[in-house]
């Protein structure tokens, strides 16, 4: 596996920001082709899930990325939204086509959906994890749903290439969506806060992910009430 050289990731300066509501998936794609060893993918809903939106080409195109990369060996740590997914499906015009599909990559362990990659000829499952509910229980010693807020958490995709890790931030002024390119201690630091959440995380179960592709499907608004 080629890992990005820290002066290859110079290409990209620490800090820039770039302008675009489409553009941080380019951006997640070129960062994804460059093989890292992990990846931290925290969304607003979630492509891997629902697939990529009709008409958003990019996002299709990083979507892609990502199966090529897991076949490839990367771990990824990846936190959906159910409620987030709920509200993408109730977004006038959204479609996602491909969404009862989903990828090879996608399993079923345990009832726990999992991605599943091979490195060599071990297998790696790595569990998709759902954001808890607000007013949840508490999940461990450390987490402390009193200071939990659902629709504040990050939207990143942090990668570690071995000598260096890189991020992408992602968030809206206005109508208008910005990506912030983080590299170095910033973004390792980033991420090892990323995994640290998603361990805390439950896991996602496979009746979920169903309910939520059928409702893709028919085009129908997901309610989470059905999913206690």
């Amino acid at each position: 596996m080629h890992c990005t050289s820290q002066a290859e990731a110079a290409l990209l300066p620490n800090g820039a920001v770039h302008v675009g509501r489409r553009e941080h998936y380019r951006l997640a794609r070129e960062l994804v082709a460059r093989e890292p060893e992990r990846v931290v993918l925290m969304q607003r809903s979630s492509t891997l899930l629902l697939g990529p939106e009709d008409g958003w080409d990019r996002e299709a195109e990083f979507y892609d990325e990502v199966w090529r990369s897991v076949a490839a060996g990367t771990r990824w740590f990846h936190v959906a939204s159910l409620r987030g997914i709920e509200r993408h499906l109730e977004r006038r015009g959204s479609s996602f086509p491909h969404a009862g599909s989903g990828s090879a990559h996608i399993v079923d362990h345990n009832g726990t959906v999992t991605i599943r990659s091979a490195v060599g000829t071990l297998l790696v499952d790595q569990s998709i994890k759902v954001l808890p509910e607000e007013g949840s229980s508490r999940l461990g010693d450390d987490f402390s749903c009193d200071d939990y807020k659902f629709d504040r958490q990050i939207r990143l995709v942090a990668a570690d290439f071995g000598d260096h890790s890189e991020a992408l931030v992602v968030s809206d002024i206005g109508d208008r969506q910005v990506t912030i390119h983080v590299a170095g201690n910033a973004a390792a630091v980033l991420l090892e806060a990323c995994i640290d959440f998603y361990r805390r995380c439950p896991p996602l179960n496979v009746d979920d992910l169903a309910r939520c592709r059928t409702r893709a499907e028919a085009g129908a608004p997901l309610h989470t009430e059905a999913m206690a």
